[in-house]
């Protein structure tokens, strides 16, 4: 894709000054289950093999145990009596059933080494640490287990966000208006929980790295922190990203007023602090308590309590950069280059329409990148083909403006001379 792409970005004479980012959730070929069915289907495939090396042995298990896996997972989606799974006049969950039986098999099997050296036992064992903590000797199911966790034995590398399971791709491409076509310029494929605050340093290094770093990136609020700004500043690119929001029910720095040396002179509600300092990036103005106890402003207000007397407000220059930022993003100017971000969304909705980038037909990390890089190097081809098509409808047309306007002209002055 590389090779394709600076071929095809230096024979068409693509501007890349200015380019959009986003990131879409692409899903391998495999099957998304919920935590009862990955739980259950991890213990049934275990048993399988136990059954099919060991006969005898599995035969030694409990045979309630043994009943429960053998007929299919309607069970833990409440299709039989809870009662089956009461122990000791207690009616357990369908999760803490799971992770007994888990518990117990582990616990039960864990010295005899021809079945702790199958890859379904170390699933078994990987998958209950994940998802299960102990608590006081029970096994209690994980609120919050993590994204980079086994969601499928199919595919182990395919990770769970707040998109889904599977991967993702960062995709940076070509926005000036300039340009007849777009082109994507790098694609970074990611687990699918690599947040995409966390992800735009390794985009722009991508970049830097193949020489179409831009001058202008524009990207959506899940890369506006002040630290991907910073660092984009760093390598000379402007980030047009909105800054992160503020906190529900807050004001923020945009309604203060701050001299030349970054010093607040006045707080939100109009009032000059008593005392006002800036250094190394730290900024602090105090107000007496008289002042901020009457504020009407007070509950909204980011001040805190600074001795008996004073109130403080404290601030950083990542605070001011923000500040900053969140007042040119009201700006007409603002808008009218942020609007064109929205492109790269059509692009991610044609190829998911068109070509098998929503759902994949392999299964790895491997594979599943070869696929994305294919596909969009596929579609840099066929912007070339549309570049050369606009090309030539616009030198017909321009060459059909031309023979009319002598046709034109050869009609006037034949008027002209007639007039004469």
């Amino acid at each position: 894709m590389e090779r394709v792409t600076e071929t095809l970005l230096l024979e068409l004479d693509v501007e890349i000054h200015e380019q959009r980012l986003d990131s879409t959730h692409v899903f391998s070929n495999m099957a998304a289950w919920t935590r009862k069915r990955l739980l259950f289907q991890i213990v049934q495939r275990f048993l399988n093999q136990v059954r099919r090396h060991g006969n005898d042995r599995y035969h030694r298990i409990d045979c309630a145990f043994r009943e429960r896996y053998e007929r299919d997972n309607g069970w833990i989606f409440a299709e039989t009596s809870p009662m089956k799974l009461s122990r000791n006049g207690k009616v357990f969950t369908t999760e803490e059933q799971l992770g007994y039986d888990m518990e117990k098999l582990i616990g039960e099997l864990h010295s005899e080494e021809k079945f702790t050296n199958m890859t379904s036992y170390k699933d078994l064992v990987r998958v209950f640490q994940e998802q299960f903590v102990d608590h006081d000797g029970k096994a209690e199911l994980k609120e919050h287990p993590g994204g980079k966790i086994l969601v499928n034995p199919s595919d182990r590398e395919a990770e769970i966000g707040h998109k889904g399971v599977g991967y993702q791709a960062q995709v940076t491409e070509t926005s000036s208006p300039e340009n007849d076509v777009q082109l994507v310029t790098s694609v970074i494929v990611q687990g699918g929980s690599e947040s995409d605050m966390n992800s735009l340093p390794e985009v722009v290094e991508k970049l830097e790295e193949d020489g179409l770093l831009p001058e202008k990136l524009l990207a959506d609020q899940g890369y506006g922190s002040d630290e991907n700004y910073v660092k984009c500043a760093e390598n000379e690119v402007e980030l047009m990203a909105p800054a992160p929001p503020k906190p529900t029910g807050k004001i923020g720095l945009e309604e203060c007023e701050f001299d030349l040396a970054k010093k607040m002179t006045r707080c939100p509600a109009g009032n000059k602090p008593m005392k006002k300092e800036y250094f190394r990036g730290k900024g602090r103005a105090v107000f007496h308590k008289n002042v901020c106890e009457k504020c009407p402003l007070r509950e909204k207000c980011r001040v805190r309590k600074c001795g008996k007397q004073n109130y403080a407000f404290f601030y950083t220059d990542a605070d001011l950069r923000t500040a900053e930022r969140r007042r040119f993003e009201t700006t007409e100017s603002f808008k009218n280059e942020y609007r064109r971000r929205s492109g790269i969304e059509g692009l991610f909705g044609s190829l998911k329409q068109f070509t098998p980038l929503r759902r994949l037909r392999v299964r790895g990390r491997s594979a599943v990148s070869h696929s994305i890089y294919m596909i969009f190097a596929m579609h840099n081809v066929m912007q070339a083909a549309r570049y050369f098509k606009i090309r030539t409808r616009k030198a017909l047309a321009g060459g059909l403006f031309a023979f009319f306007m002598r046709i034109f002209r050869n009609h006037c002055n034949f008027l002209i001379l007639q007039a004469q």
